[in-house]
């Protein structure tokens, strides 16, 4: 199978019906996807200029035994590949407390303090409400990766822009600022197991949580105020693997 690299950060969303939370200890994953489209990221992290496109979007991890689960990234520093992984690539469930911007992924970087753990949270859960309820694009998911990205990287003194296409400008805007206003209690992520490096992919990830009723009225009432025109045929997804 084709491998393609995409450097990206930390965050996942919960396929509905997983019986992964974030009290499970380990997973493995065995295959990766991707859903999304190109966007130019740029400005200065840890005092290093920064200007490069990069994939953003959702991130499908098919786990050993269990189910696929949707994230989205939270590390600019690292590749993933997408395809099949031979030998699987371990992954340990934690709390999001960096940037990633220090190797190994998600084991040191710029200090991310509440609430923007939490912003970040709202941004993947809504990503796995839309994955599940079949309402995501190619837009949609890189407009919410970056968003992620923007939250994530304008702390500590570092500054990120993330641009796209003049759809998902407006998008990423329209989720950012929602995000800054409900951010979530918790903040879970996926991070490279004990070698720190999952086989060289170097990748953590954040999930979203399966959303209760009030989160599921919630989202509803979100995608109708005018998401519904940003929404694109499922045909248009982009596909990384051959």
């Amino acid at each position: 199978m084709k491998k393609f690299l995409i450097g990206c950060a930390s965050f996942i969303a919960i396929a509905a019906g997983s019986s992964i939370g974030a009290n499970a200890a380990n997973v493995t994953v065995t295959d990766v996807g991707f859903t999304g489209a190109s966007v130019t990221v740029s400005g200065s992290i840890n005092g290093n200029p920064i200007n490069k496109s990069e994939n953003s979007g959702l991130i499908t991890l098919t786990t050993s035994g269990g189910p696929i689960i949707p994230v989205f990234c939270i590390d600019l520093f690292h590749n993933i590949g997408i395809g099949s992984q031979n030998p699987a690539l371990p992954y340990t469930f934690g709390t999001i407390v960096a940037d990633s911007s220090i190797n190994p992924a998600g084991l040191g970087g710029n200090p991310l303090v509440a609430p923007i753990p939490g912003q970040i949270q709202t941004l993947a859960n809504i990503g796995y409400y839309d994955y599940v309820h079949n309402l995501g694009s190619n837009d949609i998911y890189a407009a919410l990766q970056g968003a992620i990205w923007t939250i994530e990287y304008n702390t500590n003194g570092n500054n990120l822009t993330v641009v796209g296409s003049p759809t998902i400008n407006t998008l990423i805007a329209t989720y950012q600022a929602y995000a800054v206003a409900h951010p979530a209690p918790y903040s879970v992520s996926l991070f490279p197991g004990a070698d720190g490096q999952a086989f060289g992919s170097g990748q953590a990830f954040s999930p979203g949580v399966p959303e209760p009723a009030t989160w599921a009225m919630m989202l509803l009432g979100f995608a109708g105020l005018g998401f519904a025109g940003y929404r694109r045929n499922q045909g248009d997804r982009v596909k990384l693997s051959a």
